[in-house]
């Protein structure tokens, strides 16, 4: 076991005895958890991932970092297997390579082998077979024995590994073909790839099942939970949603005030804690969203079932009652064993027709209800701005399928009050939870979002005033709060909020007491999702236990690092999951587009090239400096941009550049574009801006972009 060093345990101590009320006037940059540079030197356990090059990264565990391991320490390593590595950084080869110190990893010891078995694509041959693993997760391609004679090629095929040829390392692996998935351009075929590549389960044990269906079929407990009759209560959810755990009512009071109820499904009730339904909800950790399909936490009978909060039908629930004055200030709250009958399901989109005052078809009752409900909501949006929460003006998709599931279309996403007004009710819902467990002194799983790292917030500020904007180099939180808000609606929305997002941390599970950064939050937990998430069911557990007065077993609070630490993981797999199979649908649609142009727009600046969205898909492509035409390219990532060493041409990020779509690899989720040239041969994006010698916009001086910035010659054979 490792512990802090006494410098780190000193500034932890510190942290926690600061009000954290004052959150708003710190500088962005601290917090207590030492920074992955502060634990170099040390052993960490994580889980390796290798990669093509012969490289790998190690996801740590007590962070969720990605820290690169290089080829000559991955002891051998293969994707999945868990390790102990030790952090390090080679100031000597940073120095010489003119870039930032950066902590790598070392691997010191295999703990544990992960799967085996590898997804990828089966190329055509006769005698030899050779399999090429999708997501860049193996270092070479697979020998493939046991293939049937008449098998086509470019099929998705499941193999498992063998060993390395021991006559001949340099040969690829061996492995063995245990199954035929189908045609790599089928949209079903690619998306079990995916969850095959992931080891996401999707069937259910039998004892799994029994258990639910027994479970689903037990009486609604009267004469224990107080039924809701009184309420009007309603389930707003997306059109195409099965389970409906959150259902929202409102009273107004005479103050001028409300009182809103936010009743979430009791899940708890119909899982014991150790049952084989818990056992299997914990392992999968949450449910997983693929375009058009869902690998749910819990089984149907329940997920869609019991626990589906229909409407006119009696449910088990945990109620939140939240008293809020005419500011929108939350002055009480009030939790209840509950029953209720939801009145109506509704969509976000009939909600809005409601909010906005046109016929949707829905009662009067409800009207009034849902007219209430956005006044209040505009009142917590407006207090919760003036508290310090970030909110990033982003473009979202949906994306449209075909009937085979491949995707025919993509259309802008629209950002309706009625959105934010289930996301409102939600945050406030789990921030009197968190509070309530606090003040009682229980301890569970909270929700915490960590301040941005200094190195992230100096580069967030020297691209903000690369941009024209003056950003601190230590930010606090008002600071980025007056960015965004001075952004929004600007040309350098997209640029700054989008650097914004990559700067912030990702929030993660923990029994320690740190806050959310995001919303500015002291006390924040995940209550309203006990359907997907199995945090929320331990909240929910923990909850019950006290309204009912039960102590909290000793045995779970012991586990509850752990058990934090392996929520996190499962929520990082997801989105990678979710992630991978919406680039790998977009991609497979552009595939036979090769060639089409398009208005692109820079989203981030690297040493060997820019990488270029396409904002109809949300999909990033990788432009190449020696594509940009024949010159030299100084390139500048801290402060976001490249310039043309002859034409004096900045381009930035958030400026739009024309590309073309040059080659798409769907299995890898990568995409190349090349830039189409101007009239007069340069990159058709910005004019060109004459070269000063002397700072632009809070930039550096031209040739003089700072540490890690890179000279790029054209290619020779241009």
């Amino acid at each position: 076991m490792s512990f802090p060093c006494p410098r780190c345990m000193s500034f932890a101590m510190k942290r926690k005895n600061k009000d954290r009320d004052s959150a708003s006037a710190r500088p962005a940059s601290k917090s207590s958890r030492p920074s992955v540079k502060a634990r170099t030197g040390r052993s960490m356990l994580g889980v390796f991932e290798a990669r093509g090059d012969g490289s790998g990264v190690v996801v740590l565990d007590a962070t969720g970092d990605k820290v690169l391991v290089p080829m000559a320490k991955t002891l051998g390593a293969l994707s999945g297997d868990r390790v102990a590595v030790r952090l390090e950084i080679d100031y000597r080869a940073a120095r010489r390579g003119g870039r930032k110190p950066e902590p790598t990893a070392a691997v010191e010891r295999l703990l544990e082998a992960g799967p085996r078995l590898f997804v990828g694509t089966l190329l055509a041959g006769q005698a030899v077979r050779v399999l090429v693993p999708d997501g860049r997760k193996a270092t070479g391609p697979l020998l493939v024995d046991g293939v049937p004679k008449g098998t086509p090629g470019n099929v998705k095929a499941v193999v498992e590994m063998g060993g390395p040829d021991p006559n001949n390392h340099s040969r690829p692996t061996t492995a063995r073909l245990i199954k035929i998935l189908g045609d790599e351009r089928d949209p079903r075929v690619v998306l079990e790839a995916i969850r095959l590549r992931h080891g996401l389960i999707e069937e259910f044990d039998e004892d799994v099942e029994r258990q639910a269906q027994a479970a689903a079929q037990a009486p609604i407990e009267d004469g224990v939970r107080r039924l809701l009759s009184e309420l009007l209560i309603v389930t707003i959810d997306p059109a195409d949603a099965k389970d409906f755990d959150d259902a929202v009512s409102i009273v107004s009071l005479k103050d001028g005030g409300h009182e809103l109820g936010v009743h979430i499904a009791d899940v708890a009730s119909y899982v014991p804690l150790g049952s084989a339904i818990d056992r299997e909800a914990r392992r999968r950790g949450t449910s997983v969203y693929l375009p058009g399909r869902v690998l749910p936490m819990l089984p149907h009978a329940l997920s869609s079932g019991a626990c589906s909060l229909r409407p006119l039908a009696a449910k088990r629930t945990l109620s939140a009652f939240m008293t809020f004055d005419a500011q929108g200030v939350r002055t009480h709250n009030r939790f209840e064993r509950t029953a209720i009958c939801s009145a109506a399901r509704l969509t976000y989109e009939q909600a809005q027709d409601a909010i906005d005052g046109r016929n949707t078809g829905i009662s009067q009752d409800v009207g009034a209800a849902l007219k209430l409900m956005s006044q209040l909501a505009r009142l917590l949006l407006e207090r919760r701005a003036r508290q310090g929460m970030l909110s990033l003006d982003l473009p979202e998709i949906e994306l449209v399928l075909g009937e085979d599931g491949g995707v025919v279309d993509a259309r802008p996403k629209p950002t309706l009050l009625a959105h934010r007004l289930i996301e409102m009710f939600m945050v406030e819902a789990n921030e009197a939870v968190a509070e309530e467990l606090h003040g009682k002194g229980i301890d569970t799983v909270r929700r915490i979002h960590e301040p941005p790292s200094p190195s992230h917030l100096e580069a967030l500020s020297h691209l903000s005033r690369a941009l024209g904007f003056d950003l601190p180099q230590e930010p606090t939180r008002a600071d980025l709060v007056a960015l965004l808000e001075k952004t929004t609606g600007t040309k350098a929305s997209f640029a700054l909020h989008y650097a914004v997002l990559r700067a912030l941390s990702q929030a993660r599970y923990s029994p320690v007491l740190e806050g959310h950064f995001a919303l500015a939050s002291k006390h924040y937990c995940h209550f309203t999702s006990p359907i997907r998430r199995y945090p929320d069911l331990v909240v929910h557990r923990t909850l019950t236990d006290c309204l009912l007065g039960r102590p909290p077993s000793s045995e779970a609070v012991l586990e509850l690092e752990s058990l934090a630490a392996e929520c996190s993981a499962t929520e990082r797999r997801a989105a990678e999951v979710e992630r991978d199979a919406r680039t790998a649908l977009v991609l497979l649609h552009l595939a036979p587009r090769i060639g089409e142009e398009f208005e692109g727009v820079i989203t981030a600046v690297t040493d060997h090239g820019m990488f270029v969205q396409w904002p109809r898909y949300l999909v990033d492509g990788m432009v190449r400096y020696e594509d940009l035409g024949g010159q030299w390219w100084e390139a500048s990532p801290m402060y976001g941009l490249v310039r043309g060493a002859v034409t004096g041409q900045v381009l930035r990020v958030g400026d739009p550049l024309r590309v073309q779509l040059a080659a798409v690899w769907p299995s890898d989720g990568r995409l190349d574009l090349r830039p189409v040239p101007s009239p007069n041969g340069t990159p058709a994006g910005p004019c060109p801006k004459p070269r000063t010698g002397g700072r632009r916009a809070g930039g550096p001086k031209a040739g003089q972009e700072g540490r890690g910035d890179r000279r790029r010659r054209p290619s020779k054979r241009r």
